[in-house]
């Protein structure tokens, strides 16, 4: 009977471990998605398209993140341009992406950023807010799947 006794108690005492890391999931094999911006870009004068109608190519376009000078992938789907909204930046921040063509300057689109770990540890969402086109004319298409046209003389 003390031996049934020693063992219960060995085991609870046993079983408390304040080690908290190794609760956390593993994320090893997790492949995150994040938010893209949706941005179809339209002539301000005619109406249409401009990958459509062959006025820009995806491989002229160039997207740098102020802050940092770094270039930003981007990727042309059904004439949409798709821009991840990935902060690149530790914590909350304001971020200001500029996309231009080999020649000019097009836009700037700048948005708040901020990581959210809270909800996903494996996948931390980044909270935009506020994204803002400038002096640019735009229509908004779907504000919480962050989906714009955007007006441009081109």
């Amino acid at each position: 009977m003390r031996f049934f006794i020693l063992l219960v108690l060995s085991l609870s005492v046993l079983s408390c471990n304040n080690n908290d890391d190794q609760n956390l999931p593993d994320c090893s094999l997790v492949d995150c998605a994040i938010n893209d911006l949706n941005l179809e870009l339209i002539s301000a004068s005619s109406g249409e398209n401009l990958f459509e109608n062959g006025s820009l190519t995806e491989e002229e376009l160039t997207i740098t993140i102020i802050e940092t000078s770094d270039e930003v992938p981007l990727m042309l789907y059904q004439d949409v341009l798709n821009i991840p909204l990935a902060s690149y930046v530790d914590g909350p921040s304001q971020i200001t992406y500029q996309i231009s063509t080999n020649e000019e300057l097009l836009f700037e689109v700048s948005f708040y950023s901020e990581p959210d770990t809270a909800t996903n540890v494996c996948c931390p969402n980044t909270r935009i807010e506020n994204v803002s086109f400038g002096d640019t004319t735009i229509e908004v298409v779907n504000e919480a799947l962050f989906s714009y046209k955007v007006f441009l003389d081109l």
